[in-house]
């Protein structure tokens, strides 16, 4: 049996995330679209929480800001 506790995410929970994490590095998000390659009009639906998510767009973002998964994903759960 596992002790491992069961994590959800949803992309509103994520978004939310994404945002703190821009404004603590003063970030516009028109920046991190350039810095991470993602689409404007796809992030700012991200951002939103108005669209699906995928793993290769997250990792862009994690690029964008900085920021490893294992320190994005710390505090959720």
């Amino acid at each position: 049996m596992s002790n491992d506790k069961e994590i959800s995410y949803n992309v509103g929970h994520i978004a939310k995330k994404i945002i703190q994490i821009m404004h603590e590095k003063k970030l516009t998000a028109y920046q991190l679209s350039l810095t991470s390659g993602v689409d404007r009009a796809a992030l700012s639906r991200i951002l939103k929480g108005n669209s699906g998510l995928t793993v290769t767009t997250l990792l862009k973002i994690f690029d964008g800001l900085e920021i490893s998964p294992e320190n994005f994903f710390k505090g959720f759960g």
